[in-house]
């Protein structure tokens, strides 16, 4: 089941909480929005809570599109050459997987114009299977369930009939605005279009505004379409729980019991991750204090943030080395008396992440300082100062190292250069 809002929000950064309420409280998985008004150095333009954003903005800071996917939706932008307001995505663990476009025409764009993109549009998209389009054209059609028809919805309506897309719409207004004495001035610009014979969709605009938009909000809906889950069963756990069971000679009260442990042993992952044994709460607030400290020292790169990103990051790997030994220790123990290996090698394997030796090696202390420096001395041969010479400076300056040869070399330094791990700069020495 998927839930896909279709918006012309008129304005993102205005509505940005109204529209991340309304999302993740209504259970949608696909936001398609436009006119967001949204320009590269807006943070509102970049983020919705609770959703992965994908975005196209335009120079004068008006029209804009977006694609919104939940965090349980993975997708990938499909690139489409073009000047216009047009975004294409595809997702990638559906089924079946859907395209989707996000449109913006703005109201002055000329007809000859709006034929070519439009004609180019459904070129591009004509061979690809379970296509939605989504978007305001500015197009009033009699298809749509507008009472007049312009000369780019007669236009649309011929591309429709010459294509294999349909419309959703089903005749509701999607435009309302109050104007003089009273009078309101109502259209359907806001369209949805499919190629797909096998999905099911139903279409509805809503009548409750989510924010100040003329527009109505438009809900899409598919029972057909499946989001894939990665499901995971912790083995040690299960065959823990398994043992715990009680003999019983009631047959169906001791299947009712297995399937109850095989379900608390069941763990679900998103794609693209895998369970952690040693993760628990306490590793997730630190981690969320370390990621509000680097977050501090992001806005204001001083040295107090930056200490307390220091302390904050060092105390968790402390700690996840910790959980992570704790977890091994715990899960060695189990596996030594285990006498199937093939449960014993798939334990392994399923513990893939934990990598001691390497953790040991990323957090650095004081004892390691002597031992590099004496691998160091066991490497080269000590150089003799007497012959030394530097490659790095010219004949002219290959003499004994005076004071003045340092002047003359600093001075040949860009003074507007980064400084090094000691963060003192050229201009600091000069």
């Amino acid at each position: 089941m998927v839930n896909i809002l279709q918006y012309n929000i008129q304005s993102l950064a205005n509505n940005k909480s109204e529209i991340e309420y309304f999302a993740n409280t209504h259970g949608y998985d696909i936001l398609s929005l436009q006119e967001t008004f949204a320009f590269n150095s807006s943070h509102h333009s970049r983020y919705l809570k609770g959703f992965n954003l994908m975005y196209k903005f335009r120079e004068d800071n008006y029209g804009g599109v977006a694609l919104a996917f939940g965090k349980g939706i993975n997708a990938r932008p499909i690139t489409y050459d073009t000047d216009m307001n047009i975004i294409t995505a595809k997702t990638l663990n559906l089924t079946p997987n859907i395209t989707i476009a996000s449109i913006y025409v703005p109201p002055h764009t000329t007809t000859t114009t709006f034929k070519v993109e439009l004609d180019k549009l459904f070129q591009f998209l004509s061979n690809t299977a379970n296509t939605i389009i989504t978007g305001d054209l500015n197009a009033r059609s009699f298809i749509l369930g507008d009472s007049i028809e312009n000369s780019k919805g007669r236009h649309l309506s011929n591309t429709i009939c010459r294509s294999d897309f349909r419309p959703l719409n089903n005749g509701s207004l999607t435009f309302v605005n109050q104007v003089t004495n009273g009078k309101t001035r109502a259209s359907a610009p806001d369209v949805t279009l499919t190629n797909s014979n096998t999905i099911s969709w139903s279409w509805n605009a809503l009548v409750q505004p989510i924010s100040k938009s003329k527009h109505k909000p438009i809900a899409i809906h598919s029972n057909t379409i499946v989001i894939q889950q990665k499901y995971k069963i912790g083995l040690l756990h299960l065959k823990t729980a398994l043992q715990s069971i009680p003999p019983t000679e009631n047959l169906n009260g001791l299947t009712s019991e297995i399937q109850s442990k095989i379900k608390e042993s069941t763990f679900k992952i998103p794609k693209g991750s895998s369970h952690n044994p040693w993760w628990n709460s306490d590793l997730k607030t630190l981690f969320v204090e370390k990621r509000q400290a680097l977050r501090a020292y992001h806005s204001n790169a001083n040295h107090t943030n930056f200490m307390s990103f220091s302390v904050a990051n060092k105390k968790w790997l402390q700690v996840v080395k910790a959980a992570k030994k704790k977890a091994w220790d715990e899960i060695w123990e189990e596996l030594s008396v285990e006498k199937d290996t093939k449960v014993f090698w798939k334990s392994i394997k399923n513990f893939k992440n934990f990598q001691e030796e390497e953790t040991n090696n990323r957090n650095w202390d004081s004892e390691n300082d002597q031992k590099y420096l004496d691998f160091l001395s066991s490497s080269y041969n000590k150089p003799n100062p007497n012959n030394f010479t530097s490659h790095l400076l010219p004949p002219s300056l290959q003499q004994n190292f005076t004071p003045a040869v340092f002047a003359l070399v600093l001075k040949k330094r860009k003074k507007n250069s980064a400084p090094g791990n000691d963060q003192i700069t050229y201009t600091y020495i000069q």
